[in-house]
Order: C-alpha cells, then sequence, then structure tokens
C-alpha cells in the first residue's frame, strides 16, 4: 500500500511530472491518492469505488510528534489503511497537534494571525499522509467544548473557513473529507444551527464530501451533508441512514475499543449492510490479530 521510494535523482523527474500533471491528482511524493466523492450512498475515489479500512486517529495526544506520525502512517499503509478520521481541529479549541514541537496554530487567537510553523507541519502531515495512499477526515473540534460561546459563532466560523480554505489551496491533489462541526447534539439549537451554517459555507468552497459528526440525530433530520459519521454502533440506526441516500462512517464505537473480536464482527457487519466501520482504540498500532485480519481484506 504504501509508496516506492525514489533517489534524489528519480524524485527529481517525478517532480517534474507532477508539476506537469497536477491536474491529474498526482502528489509530488509520486504518489496517488485520488479525490473522494459520493454517489448515492456510497464513496468513490476518482470515480471509482473506495471500500474504506478506516482508523480513528486523535492527533492531538500524539507527543513523539511528525517524525512518529510519519512512522505511524507507514505502518497503518502497509496494513491496508486508506482512510484517518482525525478527531480534533487544526484551529481553535481543541487544536489538532498541541504536542507537535511547532507551537499553537495561532499567535494571536484574537485576530486569528497564524503560527506559520504549526501550519507547515498540518500540510506536510496531510501531504504525507496522502502520498501513502491514506484519505484524511478533518474535523472540528466539539460543540460541548462551548467553542461558540467561547469564541463567537462569527469567528469559529472564520477559523474553520481558514482551515478549509488553507487545505484546499495549499495541498497538492489533496485527498481530504470536512467535518466543520463534532458532537453536533451536544451543542444547543443555535450551536446547531451555527454548525449547519458551516457545513453549507463549506460545501460552496469545496468539491470534496462535508459531513457533521453528530451523535444522534439522523442525515435526515441535519439534512445538508454529503454522509454521516455516526458515533457508536448502531445497526438500525446505519440502516435508517442508508435509506436516506447517505454513505454511513461508524466511528468511536468505544464498547469495541479493546475487544478486537467485537471489532472484527461490527466491521464486517457494517459492512454487510453497506456501511464502513472505522476502527477505534488503536492510536499508535494494532494487535497482531487485527494486522492479520486487515492483511486479509
Amino acid at each position: 500500500m504504501g509508496c516506492l521510494r525514489v533517489n534524489n535523482q528519480q524524485r527529481s523527474n517525478v517532480n517534474k511530472i507532477c508539476i506537469v500533471s497536477v491536474l491529474l491528482s498526482i502528489v509530488l511524493s509520486g504518489c496517488v491518492t485520488g479525490t473522494v466523492s459520493v454517489s448515492g450512498n456510497k464513496f468513490k475515489r476518482d470515480n471509482k469505488s473506495f471500500r474504506i479500512v478506516g482508523k480513528g486517529i486523535d492527533w492531538a495526544v500524539q507527543p513523539e510528534g511528525l517524525s512518529a506520525f510519519k512512522s505511524l502512517v507507514r505502518q497503518d499503509s502497509k496494513l491496508g489503511i486508506n482512510l484517518y478520521f482525525a478527531y480534533a481541529s487544526p484551529g481553535l479549541g481543541k487544536p489538532l497537534f498541541v504536542a507537535n514541537g511547532s507551537g499553537k496554530p495561532y499567535s494571536d487567537e484574537a485576530t486569528l494571525k497564524r503560527n506559520s510553523k504549526y501550519w507547515d507541519e498540518v500540510k506536510e502531515r496531510i501531504d504525507y499522509a496522502n502520498g501513502e495512499g491514506i484519505t484524511v477526515v478533518v474535523a472540528n473540534t466539539f460543540v460541548d467544548q462551548r467553542v461558540f460561546s467561547r469564541y463567537g459563532a462569527g469567528k469559529v466560523t472564520d477559523d474553520w473557513m481558514e482551515t478549509v480554505n488553507f487545505i484546499k489551496d495549499g495541498i497538492i491533489s489533496k485527498s481530504v473529507m470536512f467535518v466543520p462541526m463534532s458532537e453536533y447534539d451536544e451543542g444547543s439549537s443555535s450551536d446547531r444551527a451555527a454548525s449547519v451554517n458551516m457545513s453549507n459555507e463549506t460545501k460552496e468552497k469545496v468539491d470534496d464530501p462535508v459531513s457533521l459528526h453528530p451523535l444522534k440525530s439522523s442525515a435526515k433530520d441535519i439534512g445538508v451533508i454529503d454522509f454521516v459519521i455516526h458515533q457508536g454502533y448502531d445497526a438500525n440506526r446505519i440502516k435508517a441512514d442508508l435509506g436516506h441516500g447517505k454513505p454511513v462512517i461508524v466511528a468511536e464505537d468505544q464498547q469495541a475499543a479493546n475487544n478486537d473480536d467485537l471489532k472484527i464482527k461490527r466491521f464486517n457487519e457494517a459492512e454487510a449492510l453497506g456501511a464502513t466501520y472505522i476502527f477505534t482504540g488503536n492510536n499508535f498500532g494494532f494487535s497482531d490479530k487485527m494486522k492479520a485480519f486487515l492483511k486479509s481484506l
């Protein structure tokens, strides 16, 4: 699953080809991830059926930083992992990489003045994951962090849209999906309305799939999203949302976080229903049993 490693001369030649072929979605590393889209209740990558083998990864708690992240990406790519669901925001609230040594997202939160070192690392991480065949779901912070009341809905929206524009314009041949707000149901009615507005604004800016991350609400309740990321496993809820024509990703199944047999069972059940099950509770690695299962897919 990983990219072919090349020497400097070969890389120079690859880069020349890539620069000419950006519109063909070739990443500068020489690897193609492919843009993700939604067709009916299915995900596609470059208009071909895309079987997601995904993993939840809380980048905010990785103390080792960039080198450890790249090592983790290579390890996961070899196992067939092709999607990361990042549980935190690059900006306000709970930052994406709080322990990476590159500082906070903003040198001045009041004016949203960017810390360029931090954002350069955001770009490098997404580029690197994409180059190894891994699509990144960039999820904003959590409604239950009270971000709307702490910062104001306008500022939270501005922060998120700055992030969207940065990824849209700064990452060549990106392979991403966007979640403008997580823990959607935990907010007040005005918080939820602001979250939906953020989704609408995001959809106006990008062709990539856009979602919210509800705890209980259905795709029909929210209405504007391209797909839905469930929290926890509920077969009836999966069937209902697939019935609304929205792809379903099941994430944060805490019941199975430390139970490999249950993870495998629910992965197979979700696939049989037509949904995608994201592995939770393995931020830094997989057990031998899980590695064997992944290699069998």
